[in-house]
């Protein structure tokens, strides 16, 4: 996954890195208002309003800017995703399988009742 610290001033990207593997980041906090995006890929992008120093931000943006500028990314269309479908279809394939066993084996237990009963 990548992560970015983008201005909500302007837009700019202030910090863009891969995660490493020992899955640890050390940045230092912007002195602007900005957002962290945690983009894993089509899909997988989260978005957060980042936190201020404890001097506080240099410049500030109304709070109604900052919720308009915090936006999850053009590209999340909401579709399910190629392997989402095939996982769906199995769980689907399944049920009516299991289902169609339930239904045959109750049927051959009926007809053993029934014959029993005779």
């Amino acid at each position: 996954a990548q992560v970015r610290l983008e201005s909500l001033l302007t837009g700019a990207i202030l910090f863009k890195k891969r995660i490493p593997v020992d899955d640890e980041l050390i940045i230092k906090i912007p002195t602007e208002p900005y957002q962290i995006v945690l983009d894993g890929g089509p899909g997988h992008v989260f978005v957060k309003e980042g936190i201020a120093p404890l001097e506080g931000f240099s410049k500030q943006v109304k709070n109604s800017e900052v919720k308009a500028k915090l936006s999850m990314p053009v590209n999340n269309t909401g579709a399910w995703s190629n392997p989402a479908i095939f996982m769906f279809m199995i769980c689907l394939i399944l049920i009516l399988l299991a289902i169609y066993f339930s239904f045959k084996n109750t049927n051959r237990i009926l007809n053993e009742l029934r014959k029993n009963n005779k």
